[in-house]
C-alpha cells in the first residue's frame, strides 16, 4: 500500500493536474462552442 502525500504535496499535485488539463492559455472565444449555455470555468 502506498503512503498518502502530506497536504501541501497533495494540493500541489492537484493544482498541477488542473493546470495541465484546463486550457488556461486559450482565448475565451476558443473555449466556448457555437452556443453558450453557461461557463464551466467560473
Amino acid at each position: 500500500m502506498s503512503k498518502k502525500p502530506d497536504c501541501v504535496t497533495a494540493m500541489k499535485n492537484l493544482i498541477t493536474e488542473v493546470r495541465n488539463d484546463f486550457p488556461f492559455t486559450v482565448p475565451e472565444a476558443n473555449i466556448c462552442g457555437i452556443s453558450c449555455v453557461g461557463c464551466p470555468k467560473k
